[in-house]
C-alpha cells in the first residue's frame, strides 16, 4: 500500500469540524446577532429621543415667540364706564392673562387674546386664544397650544398706581396701565427632557388714558 493510500484511509486525517466547534461557532454567531441588534434598537431610540427633542425645542421657540410678539402689541385701551373706577382693559394672574392686542393685519381693529394654563388629569397646557373684540367665543382661534407642562406662572412688573416702588406681582387687575414687564416661566413634566428659559417682554405700546379708537378714521374720537 503506498503513502498516499495509507493518508486516504485514516480518519484522523480527513479535513473537517467537531461538533463542539460547530456549537461554539453558533454560540457566537448568535451573540455577535444579538448584539448588532441591541446596538441597531439603541441607535433607534437614541435617535428617536433626539428628534422629539429638536421638535420640542422648536415648538418652544415658536410658542415664544408668539407670546413675545402679542405681549409688545398689548393696548392699554382705557375702560371709563365706571368714571369712578376707570382702569386699562388688561386682566392677569397667575395662570391667566386677557388683553387687548393691535391687530397684526393692521386692519384697525382690536384683537382679544387670551392666555391660558389648562390642568389636564396628569399635566398643564398652555393655550394662546385670539378674537375680534366685539365678537363672541365661536370666532376664537387657537394662537398656540403647548402641552406637557409641569407648571405656568405668570407675573407682571410694576408700580401699583403710583402707591409704592415697582417689584413684581402676581396678578396685575383694575389697573390704570400696563405692567411695564410681563414673566412666562414654566416647567416641563419630567418625562419631556424640555427647558423652557424664562421669559420676559415688555408692552411697547402707550397711549392716551382718554383715547378711545374710532375705527373710521384710525384715530382717537375727536382730535
Amino acid at each position: 500500500m503506498t503513502a498516499l493510500a495509507s493518508i486516504e484511509q485514516d480518519p484522523a486525517g480527513e479535513a473537517g469540524f467537531t461538533l463542539l466547534e460547530l456549537m461554539i461557532a453558533m454560540t457566537l454567531l448568535a451573540l455577535l446577532t444579538v448584539a448588532l441588534f441591541g446596538g441597531l434598537k439603541f441607535g433607534s431610540q437614541v435617535w428617536a429621543a433626539s428628534e422629539a427633542k429638536t421638535a420640542g425645542t422648536d415648538k418652544i421657540i415658536a410658542v415664544q415667540s408668539l407670546l413675545s410678539e402679542e405681549i409688545a402689541r398689548a393696548y392699554p385701551l382705557f375702560l371709563t364706564t365706571d368714571p369712578t373706577d376707570a382702569h386699562v382693559a388688561f386682566d392677569g394672574s397667575r395662570e391667566t392673562m386677557t388683553f387687548l392686542s393691535a391687530d397684526p393685519n393692521r386692519s384697525g381693529a382690536m384683537l382679544r387674546i387670551d392666555m391660558q394654563a389648562h390642568h389636564d388629569a396628569d399635566a398643564t397646557r398652555l393655550t394662546v386664544r385670539a378674537r375680534p373684540e366685539l365678537a363672541d367665543n365661536t370666532s376664537e382661534q387657537v394662537l398656540a397650544d403647548l402641552p406637557g407642562l409641569a407648571s405656568v406662572a405668570f407675573a407682571y412688573f410694576g408700580a401699583e398706581d403710583g402707591k409704592s416702588a415697582a417689584g413684581w406681582h402676581a396678578s396685575w387687575q383694575d389697573r390704570k396701565h400696563l405692567p411695564a414687564l410681563i414673566r412666562i416661566t414654566a416647567r416641563f413634566a419630567p418625562r419631556a427632557h424640555l427647558n423652557w428659559p424664562t421669559l420676559i417682554v415688555a408692552p411697547r405700546i402707550a397711549a392716551d388714558a382718554g383715547c378711545s379708537i374710532d375705527l373710521l378714521t384710525k384715530d382717537c374720537q375727536g382730535r
